[in-house]
């Protein structure tokens, strides 16, 4: 199967629509993302509108066989998606919209939502306002009646929170979809993911698996040089992404990149742009494609500036967004052949942060070149002999993780598997209780100490390519002051005290690293981190 291309389409001029059209067949992009033009919000309550867009969807697909995605509405939705009624009226829209164009062939999915991170007025204080009585009621917990919310309720009310918006989220979209499915069930349900929906927080607590499992598409939404700001390795982000989300589904799976100048001015180059697309075919996406509007910000009182389409704004770019869709659609899908995996654990995520795993995913795939799976808590829990397709799996950054699992990893590794972990794994279980006793069991950790004091690894004879050769540790440094069971000790500090130390177990093995390996090779640039977790792969 070859990889599809699609592009967002603004060219509403009735003067140049049908050249703007060709001009995207003849790059062999078949797919586009209505934007500006019309929703279906507009096609149900305007019978005007709904023949508008009768008009350019016949048009787009019978003069040049290109499809159309509709959006269902835009802008901020200013009620909520747990308003029962307001799920009534959205399930009414929808249906209504689609039974006026369930004739056209062209019109090939909907644009249900950008989830709800951006696209609604939401925040947890307004939960609370509006339905703090309704998630008592369905949880027992309830959220502080007055003032901020977070950091002053409890770990489990945090959790049930998260769970219960997420939930409600997922029934709002089976109820829309359920609802336009008894017009025309041909057409398809796509939801696009931020990166903070993908990897969510109790800012935006969403149902990954929920929403994935509900809709035909999954498409995600990356403007890479955002992420430059924070640390160069971040311009893999396209890569992290499409390789996540390809993991947790074999759904098809749509990459929208830029093409377009974001706020603060910054444009991608045109090799990015062509990188940008490769990474994504690479790593398992099956549409790739472009939001191209050139637009900028003021950021300090949050006013946006009229967009323009970047085929006017920046006829370069737009040229290199064609060609690479040219080349991208004669290529063949990609599958993985992984044989190495990073554990994400979305315990850890919510409560910790995203970054860190970020960084493991960039030191294994980009820097040491490994071909790498993810797998989540959810693969464990549906099969749990899901981890044996791996002969190595690095605990991406699992501070917390479920107790239910450990004997799964235990398992593992008795098999013949190798686990990694570092110093900020095994910390905390899913109830906030102490996994010390299983960070000795599995990894021979039975007491440590955190120094802080700038400081290096000393590898032994036990990685022989690497003996003697150096590793800066950064931000937590922990040395090892008493271990269990048969260890061998792969590093140490300058005090001699170890610092990175392998434990047998059956037929496999662990290795524990103290301190942040995946911080120090993205962030301080120590890239020998790099030539140490090749060198334990390959002694495997």
């Amino acid at each position: 199967m070859k990889i599809e291309s699609f592009v967002f389409y603004r060219d509403w001029d009735p003067s140049k629509r049908e050249d703007a059209l060709k001009e995207l067949r003849d790059h062999n992009i078949h797919y586009i993302f209505v934007s500006r033009g019309f929703s279906l919000l507009g096609v149900y309550s305007d019978d005007k509108v709904a023949d508008e867009a009768r008009e350019f969807i016949e048009l787009a697909y019978k003069k040049y066989g290109i499809r159309s995605i509709v959006p269902l509405g835009r802008g901020k939705k200013r009620r909520l998606f747990i308003d029962r009624e307001f799920v009534r009226e959205q399930s009414e829209a929808i249906a209504g919209a689609v039974e006026k164009l369930k004739e056209l062939e062209g019109f090939y999915a909907i644009y249900l939502d950008d989830e709800p991170y951006l696209t609604w007025d939401f925040s947890v204080e307004r939960v609370r306002d509006e339905f703090n009585d309704l998630f008592e009621k369905e949880t027992g917990y309830r959220l502080p009646d007055e003032g901020r919310v977070k950091g002053r309720w409890d770990y489990e009310t945090a959790l049930a929170f998260c769970k219960w918006v997420g939930r409600k989220y997922v029934e709002y979209l089976r109820a829309l979809i359920t609802a336009y499915k008894k017009i025309c069930s041909r057409i398809k349900s796509l939801i696009n993911f931020y990166l903070p929906s993908i990897l969510p927080s109790v800012d935006a607590p969403v149902d990954v698996y929920g929403i994935i499992e509900t809709v035909d598409l999954i498409s995600h939404d990356i403007y890479p040089g955002w992420h430059y700001y924070y640390c160069s390795s971040l311009e893999n982000m396209v890569a992290f992404q499409t390789k996540f989300l390809r993991c947790l589904t074999d759904k098809p799976l749509w990459t929208i990149l830029q093409g377009h100048r974001i706020m603060l001015g910054y444009a991608p180059t045109l090799e990015q742009i062509e990188k940008w697309a490769l990474d994504a075919v690479e790593c398992g996406s099956d549409y790739v494609g472009w939001y191209a509007a050139e637009h900028d910000y003021l950021m300090s009182v949050a006013v946006p500036i009229k967009a323009e389409y970047t085929r006017y704004g920046c006829p370069e770019r737009w040229k290199k967004m064609l060609e690479v869709s040219k080349k991208i659609t004669e290529l063949e899908k990609k599958t993985s052949k992984a044989e190495v995996a990073i554990f994400a654990s979305y315990d850890s995520i919510l409560t910790h942060g995203y970054r860190p795993l970020i960084y493991a995913f960039i030191t294994l795939y980009k820097n040491a070149g490994i071909e790498v799976d993810f797998i989540t808590e959810k693969h464990v829990e549906k099969n749990s002999n899901v981890l044996e397709k791996y002969r190595c799996i690095f605990l991406g950054y699992t501070p917390v993780l479920r107790k239910s699992l450990l004997p799964i990893f235990e398992k593992y590794v008795e098999k013949g598997g190798l686990l990694v972990a570092c110093c900020s794994d095994l910390r905390f279980d899913e109830k906030s209780g102490d996994l010390s006793e299983w960070k000795k069991k599995l990894f021979g950790v039975a007491r440590e100490k955190v120094f802080w004091k700038e400081d290096s690894v000393k590898v032994t004879g036990k990685v022989p390519k690497l003996r003697d050769v150096e590793l800066k540790g950064f931000w937590e440094r922990r040395a090892i002051l008493e271990t269990s069971g048969l260890v061998d000790i792969l590093g140490v500090w300058s005090s001699r005290e170890p610092a990175v130390i392998s434990k047998k177990i059956g037929g496999g093995k662990t290795i524990y690293i103290g301190t942040r390996p995946y911080l120090a090779n993205c962030i301080k640039g120590e890239g020998k981190w790099v030539d140490f977790v090749k060198a334990i792969i390959e002694s495997k």
